[in-house]
């Protein structure tokens, strides 16, 4: 099973959960924890190779989106949780997604921070690149560059460095399952059912070059969908402006608490 933490509230009866990006770790979420825990119940998943799920087994010989959403599934079931609210954070939105097609029962709304719904030909131009080299250089030259490109300026340092850190654990053969997962990112979104009423907060950082226009072009149709776009914050805007991250998010997931009270019920977890 994925490893995971979780932070217990006294008294409220709702679930967050959490999804990092590739390479990142449950880690990445230190700037929300606080503010978080204060109104919650906390999940903070670590996807196989990442953080403490270094470990899981049985080893697969490639990735596939689905069985990820069905191993964070395993730990709402473990947790004994039945619905909650999903915070993602890039290659996470993707994984939120598919369990909006699989498991859309267990989703009370989606805050999706950096969101992804497709690599720009830029993108894929460098991912090919990569895929020629990642043989013959070290693992973490190839990572450092994506860093670089996806949080190129200064304000975007303790990002990079969250980023690079945590992902200097994971190893050259569990990232390049994880590189080769990453050939799927534009089938993912399309195949959405977006007929599914969940409420999701879209949260960009004015910075994200790689992936704000193309977001915000793919979901307009989404009657479902609420933007909030953080000024002088790149992919990472959980990091680059927390404070406003968590407001914004806290508040929304508040807004959708308050708005749905018999979900309160369908939360509850005996953990």
């Amino acid at each position: 099973m994925l490893h995971h933490t979780v932070h217990k509230h006294k008294f409220s009866k709702d679930w967050i959960v959490f999804l990092h990006g590739i390479g990142g770790g449950s880690a990445t979420w230190y700037k929300q924890i606080a503010a978080f825990r204060k109104e919650f119940n906390l999940v903070l998943i670590d996807f196989r190779g990442h953080g403490g799920s270094t470990d899981v087994k049985p080893e697969l010989s490639a990735y596939h989106f689905k069985d990820i959403a069905k191993e964070v599934i395993e730990v709402l079931n473990t947790l004994n949780i039945k619905k909650a609210h999903f915070v993602g954070l890039s290659f996470g939105t993707l994984v939120m997604y598919v369990l909006n097609n699989i498991a859309s029962d267990r989703i009370s709304s989606m805050v999706l921070g950096g969101a992804i719904t497709r690599v720009t030909k830029f993108g894929r131009v460098l991912f090919e690149l990569g895929n020629a080299c990642k043989n013959m250089v070290p693992y973490m030259w190839l990572y450092k560059l994506a860093a670089y490109i996806l949080m190129p300026k200064k304000n975007h340092r303790n990002s990079r460095n969250v980023f690079v850190k945590q992902a200097s654990m994971l190893g050259k053969s569990e990232f390049l399952k994880w590189f080769k997962l990453c050939k799927q990112t534009n089938k993912i979104y399309p195949s959405m059912d977006t007929t599914i009423q969940i409420p999701k907060l879209y949260i960009m950082g004015s910075e994200d070059h790689m992936f704000i226009n193309s977001t915000l072009k793919d979901t307009s149709n989404d009657t479902n969908r609420t933007v909030h776009i953080i000024d002088n914050s790149g992919h990472v805007c959980n990091i680059d402006n927390y404070r406003e991250f968590n407001k914004v998010a806290i508040e929304y997931l508040n807004e959708q608490i308050m708005s749905n009270p018999f979900e309160l019920h369908k939360s509850s977890s005996s953990f």
